[in-house]
């Protein structure tokens, strides 16, 4: 049998991999929590044009103020961010209705649920 196949894995070890990944990922995100003033807000990014430009102005109506974007520039943050605000879709057309693939959208519910939350 080969070394490679004999040597095995301390749970010990993988348990402290886990531990330092967690504690790397907190710290990122306080980073990022800090950049923008401890706005969560802050750490999406909205189209500043475009078809998606009609997102960050429902946003910012919404959270009653501006919010950071970029031209033409976007990630799928805004699109939780927006099923986070009505992860049931009780009201469709007032959120639901920005989303670039609302039934392919509502099949992933649980992390916009998760977040709803927060």
């Amino acid at each position: 049998m080969p070394k490679a196949l004999e040597k095995q894995q301390h749970p010990a070890s993988e348990a402290r991999v886990a531990l330092l990944a967690t504690v790397v990922a907190i710290v990122l995100l306080l980073v990022s929590l800090a950049e923008s003033g401890g706005d969560v807000a802050g750490l999406l990014k909205f189209a500043a044009e475009g078809d998606e430009a009609a997102i960050t102005t429902h946003v910012e109506s919404l959270l009653e103020r501006r919010v950071p974007s970029l031209d033409n520039l976007g990630h799928d943050g805004k699109f939780f961010f927006l099923q986070a605000l009505d992860p049931l879709y009780l009201e469709p057309t007032e959120h639901a209705a920005l989303l670039d693939r609302p039934t392919y959208r509502a099949q992933r519910m649980l992390y916009p649920l998760l977040a709803g939350v927060g």
